[in-house]
């Protein structure tokens, strides 16, 4: 389905958690580091 709202939504978070260093606390927590990494900004 088209849910323009959600995707817009979960864009937002998405950099957010990014930004905020939410996602790299996760990769750190979860011992990752070296295989995954944080993506740059989404344009």
């Amino acid at each position: 389905r088209d849910r323009p709202l959600a995707a817009v939504f979960l864009r937002e978070f998405v950099e957010e958690a990014k930004a905020n260093g939410l996602v790299q606390e996760l990769i750190d927590r979860h011992g990752v580091n070296g295989q995954l990494t944080v993506a740059s900004k989404s344009e």
